[in-house]
Order: structure tokens, then C-alpha cells, then sequence
């Protein structure tokens, strides 16, 4: 088994490049929006070193597997805990973009076949929470798709 060793400046650069090379960026609120600008002023990869820095003393830049957060932790703990309810809460400080659709999509699957488990067993109110989250998913994919 191997395992990958990356720093976490090495990370953000990662998913920021990401950001930079997205045609969309998809956001949900008013930090995700002045991000998204702060991106579109990064106009090539060489700025890529110094702009981290810049956007990691505004931004908490957190990389998750569906986006990126940017709530910096240094204000107090989350109020949202957690990879999916950034998403799910349609936090401001939630960004994604279409290098994410798969992950959404696999996820969105994920739901469906939960919900169909729940329904089987009767279980009303996990079969409530699971179309609220695929109604959350999908809006996101549709964005996604609309955008590109």
C-alpha cells in the first residue's frame, strides 16, 4: 500500500490551480462570491505561489472532496461540520466547480440507492432527509452542468 505524502500548501495550490484552469465556479453566498473574484484576478499559474499566500490570509481554504470551504477556522468552529453539510446547509463559504461533477453525481447515486434501502424498511424520516439531500445534490449538478 502506498500513501500519498502532500503538504497542505501543496494541497490548496492544488485545488486553487483547480479553480484557476474551471471555466465556473459555482458558489452560494456572498464569500464565495468575492472569492470567485479574487480568482478571476489571478491571471496565470506563475502568480499561482504568491496568491495562495494572499488568498490563505483572506480565506481559510480548506479542501474538501466535493469543494473547497473557505470559512477560516481562526474565526471560531464551524457551524456546519462536517465535508457534506456545506453543501447540503448552502453555505456561503462552500465553492466547487465542474473538476467536482463526478464526485457529486457518484454521490447523488449514493443517495438513491439509500433512500430506496430506507423506503424498504419504512423508514420515513431517513427517506425525508435523503430527498432532501438529493434535491441539494442535484441543484448543484444542474449549476454545474449549466455553467460549463
Amino acid at each position: 500500500m502506498h500513501y500519498v505524502h502532500l503538504s497542505k500548501m501543496k494541497l490548496k495550490e492544488s485545488y486553487i490551480k483547480g479553480m484557476i484552469e474551471s471555466k465556473n465556479i459555482i458558489t452560494q453566498g456572498t464569500e464565495g462570491e468575492h472569492f470567485k473574484k479574487s480568482i478571476a484576478n489571478i491571471k496565470n499559474i506563475d502568480e499561482l505561489n504568491e496568491s495562495v499566500n494572499n488568498l490563505s490570509k483572506l480565506y481559510g481554504i480548506n479542501p474538501l472532496p466535493f469543494g473547497l470551504c473557505l470559512y477560516d477556522f481562526k474565526r471560531g468552529h464551524c457551524p456546519h461540520l462536517g465535508v457534506q453539510s456545506c453543501y447540503m446547509s448552502n453555505c456561503g463559504d462552500f465553492v466547487t466547480n465542474d473538476k467536482f461533477l463526478l464526485n457529486f453525481e457518484n454521490e447523488y447515486k449514493r443517495l438513491e440507492e439509500h433512500k430506496a434501502h430506507c423506503m424498504k424498511q419504512s423508514l420515513g424520516v431517513e427517506v425525508k432527509k435523503a430527498e432532501y439531500q438529493l434535491h441539494r445534490i442535484k441543484r448543484i449538478i444542474d449549476n454545474i452542468k449549466m455553467e460549463s
